[in-house]
């Protein structure tokens, strides 16, 4: 498991003169990418997220995470021809199941039900678009664990965080640690929250 650079242009590539376009509206993205110092403008993707998990059925939860942030980016190329493309996804592999994010609160709790006290191993992509093509794409993969708890805990999760982590894959947020229900076995913590960082700011600052 860990990071894997799939693709990275020759050193100093990298057009810093550019504008760049974050293909999402996430506020954790946001301040992920905002941490390495980059000027960016967010601005929603234009993709069909269940449509596309739809015609890739056989892919691994693996593929489908490259292939849903390079249609992310895909979706601004034309309107933002000039700037650079930032987009990233995640996909979430328990025992052979891909799960999708819940979208209201039976969802979450069938999401924490199914995870209750199992490893699962999370995609996070990451790709960049430049001037009609990638020049740089890489797939963080993240072992993690969640904890054996119980209906009390579970009641209190969701009176307390349910409605937050509806649209969060996994039904969690790694990042809030009033509930350390999830343990990282291995990976990047950010990239686990949703943008792998340390090959992007070596890249940036090439």
């Amino acid at each position: 498991m860990g990071t894997v650079l799939i693709q990275s242009s020759k050193r100093g590539s990298y057009p810093h003169n550019s504008q760049v376009i974050l293909a999402s509206t996430s506020s954790t993205r946001q301040k992920l990418l905002k941490k390495i110092g980059l000027s960016f403008k967010s601005v929603l993707h234009q993709c069909d997220e269940k449509k596309i998990k739809a015609e890739n059925k056989e892919k691994t939860a693996q593929e489908l995470s490259l292939i849903l942030a390079e249609k992310k980016a895909l979706s601004l190329a034309l309107e933002y021809k000039e700037c650079v493309i930032i987009a990233s996804d995640q996909t979430l592999d328990c025992e052979g199941v891909l799960l999708n994010k819940p979208e209201n609160i039976k969802e979450v709790e069938e999401t924490l039900c199914f995870l209750k006290g199992k490893e699962h191993n999370l995609f996070t992509a990451l790709v960049i678009w430049y001037q009609g093509k990638f020049i740089f794409k890489e797939i963080s993969s993240s072992t993690l664990k969640m904890k054996n708890f119980n209906q009390k805990e579970l009641e209190n999760y969701l009176l307390n965080k349910g409605k937050s982590v509806i649209g969060c894959l996994g039904a969690y947020h790694i990042e809030d640690k009033r509930y350390n229900w999830v343990e990282i076995l291995d990976g990047e913590e950010e990239a686990i929250e949703g943008l792998p960082l340390q090959n992007l700011k070596k890249y940036i600052k090439e």
